[in-house]
């Protein structure tokens, strides 16, 4: 009688636990590793992004129950100690959110959704979440969800303004500068600023973590595919394309965006144009990203030259990133790419 596909993964998974040296002996050091490094990442800036990364190694590697404590616990001390240092309550938050992201992920690998799938799916209902709490916040809370981002928003800015390395910043004649103290004497438009980019931020920092702690996990499927069987690889994740369609909402957001600019439609219509354009801009990063890298590789550029042509290009020139992505949904790059390789 033939093994079906959950079968099989039993079977592999439980054939990977045995042979792999992940899966051997006792997992509390391991795992505790694994979770203090994502800690640790959490503190640092943008590489935060990555600190779901060890979170769903250790999913992967000694499964969901074990993790999904070891997530609690560590959260539920970080939250405690956060009670007496407000200074940890953003690692806090991170780590709570790279732990949702590695579960989500990790999940996904675990049932065998392909990359893109699960980029997607994930995303939606990480998404679809945070749309429920927020109407469930808007109908319970006695503040509205406006009046609360207001009210923090303010209350932060107050707070930053008294730390003296912000001081020295607003004395100096730099362009940041001059941005810092028109919000300092203007509290009103800072909220306004925040309010009309939490929904696109909310977006990409939602899919951007996903999509790079997929990245992360296909650069190093040797550490765990012995003991998760999974039948794709990075390339899956690579060669992500937009349907075609979307560039029709990409357009309506960009009429929107400059008109709003040029004061010919009214500036709410801008913002849910910049938002149109920003929200959908992420995802034609990941299709131009995936046209940069088979570039580089067509033209055999690996090693550290490659990593650091890579760094600039998504550091500085991200909005490159973003047209190649969009631009090759008509011209098609790859194919090109191909042609050449052909002749």
């Amino acid at each position: 009688m033939g093994m079906t596909k959950e079968d099989n993964f039993n079977h592999n998974s439980r054939d990977g636990l045995d042979s792999h040296p992940f899966g051997k002996g006792h997992f509390l050091p391991k795992m505790t590793f694994l979770g203090v490094i994502s800690l640790a990442l959490s503190n640092f800036g943008f590489f935060a992004l990555f600190s779901s990364v060890p979170l769903a190694l250790s999913h992967l590697l000694f499964g969901k129950t074990k993790s999904l404590i070891m997530c609690v616990l560590m959260t539920g001390a970080l939250i405690a100690v956060s009670l007496s240092y407000t200074e940890i309550f953003f690692v806090t938050g991170v780590f709570f959110c790279s732990s949702v992201i590695a579960f989500t992920v990790s999940e996904g690998i675990k049932k065998f959704q392909p990359p893109v799938e699960v980029l997607i799916r994930g995303g939606l209902a990480i998404l679809g979440v945070l749309v429920g709490l927020t109407v469930a916040y808007q109908v319970l809370s006695p503040m509205g969800i406006v009046e609360t981002i207001e009210s923090q928003t303010i209350t932060t800015l107050n707070k930053v303004k008294e730390r003296e390395e912000f001081q020295q910043i607003l004395s100096s004649t730099s362009e940041q500068s001059a941005i810092l103290n028109r919000f300092v004497r203007n509290p009103e438009l800072m909220v306004k600023e925040v309010l009309s980019w939490i929904i696109p931020s909310t977006v990409i920092s939602v899919f951007m973590w996903i999509w790079l702690t997929l990245i992360m996990l296909m650069r190093n499927s040797l550490v765990w595919k012995r003991v998760v069987a999974y039948p794709f690889s990075q390339r899956e994740l690579l060669t992500f394309r937009m349907p075609f369609y979307w560039v029709y909402p990409v357009i309506i957001g960009l009429v929107l965006t400059v008109g709003s600019s040029f004061e010919q439609v009214p500036e709410v219509l801008g913002t849910i144009g910049s938002n149109i354009l920003f929200s959908l801009g992420i995802f034609y990063f990941f299709q131009g990203f995936g046209v940069f890298s088979d570039t580089l590789t067509y033209f055999r550029i690996i090693g550290f030259f490659r990593t650091l042509l890579t760094i600039l290009m998504v550091f500085f020139a991200f909005q490159l990133i973003v047209l190649l992505g969009l631009f090759d949904t008509w011209v098609n790059f790859r194919k090109f790419l191909k042609n050449k390789k052909d002749n």
